[in-house]
């Protein structure tokens, strides 16, 4: 697998992070009576930093597999 890919690869991982804490929030808060903003907060900023993470590490792959000959 070539740098590219690895790099496309966690560019998607990281968007279904974030995707993730927002679809976990909604099931969280449809069931126990509580409101979805109090659902993202019992959730944390875990995921958030997790897809943030992938992502800067994916735009790096990408990056150096652009600039490598």
């Amino acid at each position: 697998m070539s740098k590219r890919a690895v790099g496309v690869w966690f560019c998607c991982l990281s968007v279904v992070l974030f995707l993730a804490r927002y679809i976990f929030a909604c099931w969280l808060g449809t069931g126990g009576g509580r409101s979805f903003s109090g659902a993202l907060y019992e959730i944390g900023n875990g995921l958030w930093v997790a897809a943030a993470m992938f992502l800067a590490a994916g735009f790096m792959c990408v990056y150096r597999a652009e600039n490598e000959k």
